[in-house]
């Protein structure tokens, strides 16, 4: 039986922004779990990062759950996409395994804050997660990237850059905003790694501009990965809606080819009492973007160039016509999905309820456009 609330989706509604680069997105289906539903004695939520094996035909997911109602944990999904009467598009999202990070050779699983936000493959077929650390804990605990086993067992720690490590204790004047640290994490087809900063680092803070950082990392040897580069990403400054604006920040990347990269970026409201976002998702190519992997600070700089970003869908669009969109939910997840046959590149996204009643768990499917 599939746990899932699978919905269709008419193929001729889709919304299509050409971009500079000749690439846009047609909505497909989309699917929606139970909330909060029991999979292995778990509770299901907190979905922040995804990443398809298209080898395995799994979709794996991080939990973003912090060890508050279960240990950190990665889910295993099974995703099927299929063409029906009318040229009607089925998303069905089956959940499969829970995996609990742990150290090898333990069966208990990995204890500390451990706050997951993405997954991403590594050259020699582990994954990569990204963990935020927490800047509330005495003394503060540095983010870190985890090297863990398809089986979810911890192998090391690699280091972020100094400019986003702080400072152990006394007043934060350099790193990460506390709960803001990698939010996306993605693998270029040669293997190289691009990690992005949710916010501003504290001592890139400028009055009239919003620049969180990417970082790239690649592989000079086995099983290591280093910081090469950093890149300027621009947020949005002028946030459009109804209700009060709370925070906007890049929630995930993706690698479309080599240089071009997907930004998934999400402002966050309040209404009514209720929580509602705004998504959009732009495209950005690295190429001949500026390294500024030497600069400490991008407070006063005026020499920096940031990375040009182009948008290509804002899924409030999707409220035009279909009723399950009214709401826009905390999209926070992207990756490549199955393939489906006389169809293009499938990308899938995912939100996170933080485990909140007015929250889903919603899956989305749509196709590249070239």
């Amino acid at each position: 039986m599939a746990w899932f609330k699978a919905v269709p989706a008419l193929i001729l509604y889709f919304v299509f922004s050409p971009s500079a680069h000749g690439l846009g997105l047609k909505y497909l289906a989309h699917a929606e779990l139970p909330h909060r539903m029991s999979v292995q004695k778990t509770k299901l939520g907190g979905l922040s990062g995804i990443y398809y094996s298209s080898d395995e035909k799994l979709l794996y997911a991080v939990s973003d759950d912090r060890g508050k109602i279960n240990e950190p944990r990665l889910y295993t999904f099974k995703v099927q996409l299929s063409e029906g009467q009318r040229s009607e598009i089925k998303l069905e999202v089956t959940p499969k395994d829970v995996l609990f990070l742990h150290k090898r050779n333990e069966k208990g699983p990995l204890h500390g804050v451990i706050d997951l936000e993405a997954i991403a493959p590594l050259p020699w077929g582990n994954f990569l997660l990204p963990s935020e650390g927490d800047n509330n804990h005495k003394p503060r605990l540095s983010p870190e990237l985890f090297d863990v086993k398809p089986d979810a067992s911890w192998v090391r720690s690699f280091p972020l850059p100094e400019q986003l490590v702080p400072e152990k204790s006394g007043k934060q004047t350099i790193g990460i905003q506390n709960n803001k640290s990698v939010e996306g994490l993605s693998t270029s087809p040669s293997g190289k790694i691009l990690a992005a900063t949710e916010a501003p680092l504290v001592q890139d803070a400028r009055p009239d501009e919003k620049w969180v950082r990417f970082i790239q990392y690649e592989s000079p040897e086995a099983w290591i990965i280093r910081p090469t580069k950093q890149f300027i990403y621009p947020l949005d400054t002028v946030i459009q809606g109804s209700g009060v604006f709370l925070e906007n920040g890049v929630s995930e990347i993706l690698f479309v080819d080599e240089n071009q990269v997907l930004v998934l970026e999400r402002a966050v409201f309040l209404n009514m009492k209720e929580v509602f976002c705004d998504v959009r998702i732009y495209l950005v190519n690295l190429s001949g973007a500026q390294d500024v992997g030497g600069l400490g600070s991008l407070a006063k700089e005026k020499e920096v160039r940031p990375l040009t970003k182009k948008l290509i869908y804002q899924l409030k669009d999707l409220q035009k016509t279909n009723p399950e969109f009214q709401k826009i939910e905390n999209f926070e997840g992207m990756s490549w999905g199955p393939e489906l046959k006389n169809h293009g590149r499938i990308l899938l996204l995912v939100s996170d309820d933080n485990f909140m009643r007015n929250q889903r768990t919603q899956f989305l499917a749509f196709e590249l456009i070239p």
